[in-house]
This record gives C-alpha cells, sequence and structure tokens, in this order.
C-alpha cells in the first residue's frame, strides 16, 4: 500500500493522477501531518531558529487542512477531503525536500539581507546564486500548479477555479504564517 500511494504520488507530481487515485486512508494523514510539519521545519529553520521555525512549519500544514477542509466543505464535497489531503500533504513533502538544496544555498544570503535590509537598495540580488533562484522558483510554480490540478480534481472546478482555490489556499497559508509570526515577534521583545 505505501509503495501504490508513493507511486500515485510521483504520478500526482507530474498531472497523471488525480487525489481521487489516492486510497482513503485517514491513518495516512495522520502519517503524513507530522512528517510534512518535520519537513517544513527542516526548510524553515535554514533561517529562522529551531523554535520559531517549528511554529511556522506546524502553521503551515495546520494551514493546509484548514484551506482543504474549507474549500472541499464550501463545495459540498466533506467526503474528499481525506483523499485531498493525502494528495497536498504528500506532493508538499516531496516539493520541500527539492527545496532543501536550494533554499539551502540561499539561506545565508537571506539572513544577510534580513540583517541589513538596505542590501536591497544596492544590486545585491544580482549576486545571488542564480541557479538556486531559478530552482526556487521553478519549484515553487510547479508546487503551485499541482496544488491547484489537486483542487480543480477534488472541487470539480475548471482551470481557472482552481488556480482561483490554490491562491485561496496559498492565503489561508501565509495567514495563519503572519499571525505566528506577529505573535512570535510580540513574545520575543
Amino acid at each position: 500500500m505505501p509503495v501504490a500511494a508513493l507511486v500515485t504520488t510521483l504520478r500526482i507530481l507530474i498531472f497523471r493522477r488525480g487525489p481521487e487515485d489516492l486510497p482513503y486512508a485517514p491513518q495516512a494523514v495522520r502519517f503524513l501531518l507530522p512528517t510534512a510539519s518535520l519537513v517544513t521545519w527542516l526548510l524553515f529553520s535554514l533561517v529562522l531558529p529551531p523554535l520559531p521555525a517549528a511554529l511556522m512549519a506546524v502553521a503551515n500544514v495546520l494551514g493546509t487542512v484548514l484551506a482543504a477542509e474549507l474549500i472541499l466543505r464550501y463545495r459540498n464535497f466533506r467526503n474528499r477531503v481525506i483523499q485531498t489531503l493525502t494528495a497536498l500533504l504528500s506532493t508538499g513533502i516531496v516539493f520541500n525536500i527539492l527545496l532543501l538544496w536550494p533554499a539551502s544555498v540561499l539561506a545565508p544570503h537571506l539572513i544577510e539581507l534580513a540583517k541589513k535590509p538596505d542590501l536591497l537598495k544596492t544590486n545585491y540580488a544580482a549576486r545571488l546564486p542564480q541557479g538556486a533562484v531559478f530552482s526556487v522558483d521553478g519549484l515553487n510554480l510547479w508546487a503551485f500548479a499541482v496544488t491547484a490540478f489537486i483542487y480543480r480534481r477534488a472541487a470539480g472546478v475548471r482551470v481557472l477555479g482552481s488556480i482561483g482555490l490554490a491562491l485561496l489556499a496559498s492565503a489561508v497559508i501565509l495567514v495563519l504564517l503572519f499571525v505566528v509570526a506577529t505573535i512570535g515577534s510580540t513574545l520575543g521583545h
């Protein structure tokens, strides 16, 4: 069963299968939630201390769950939440693993920019490792396209509707990340 789910996840990544092709398995979601949080923490910990990175990772994963639940409930497809979450979390894990290398190359530069924001007024961006920048951009665009594809299949919408749903899901995640970051910075002062 896990090998079949992995193969289906890889086929979702190339737009050949959808969330409906994954088994209805709540136990898979219970496994994927902490796994996605861990992999996301690895990514965030490249630029954040361990505790804030963990809080941001959990917020990111909870945002994914909340967005899927809200979108599918609104579309009256509550019965598709488990398979959709399995698809979103498993593909998200793959993308975050793929992002680890280029993000680790960019991390020192991002930390330097955070310490010295005036560097943005210079030609600092031209000194960033362009291969890593393009890799991060390409992987993020691919991840967005896969998310839209998953929502298209799960929510029964057309392409433009799926792009809107993926944008909505991204907004939910970003709002949660902003709230966690705001609370964290308030408590840190």
